[in-house]
């Protein structure tokens, strides 16, 4: 995955302009830390550093859901608990043909 022509495409296309601050924000750690194939995880630790201490599972879930209604990811697990039972987060794959 050419991540960088990705973030040219969602640019020229205008798809950038419509996300929320938080939707970008996330998208962005999504895309950074995805693999080649586009799949990735993030974990609790990081979306606190990036949104501080009071950031929910319900916001988290819901910055999801707006990012899958516009077309750019496919959550694949959204937990409470990681194994560990300590770091809750999601799995995504990022879809790199938005409609």
């Amino acid at each position: 995955m050419d991540k960088l022509r990705l973030l040219k495409k969602l640019n020229d296309e205008g798809t950038l302009e419509c996300l929320t601050s938080a939707e970008l924000r996330i998208y962005f750690i999504m895309l950074a830390g995805s693999r080649k194939n586009g799949e990735g995880e993030i974990f609790a630790d990081r979306l606190r550093w990036t949104f501080g201490e009071d950031f929910s599972h319900e916001k988290l879930a819901k910055i999801c859901a707006g990012l899958e209604q516009k077309g750019l990811v496919v959550i694949t697990a959204l937990s409470s608990q990681n194994a560990c039972g300590n770091n809750p987060g999601l799995g995504y794959r990022l879809l790199l043909a938005p409609p």
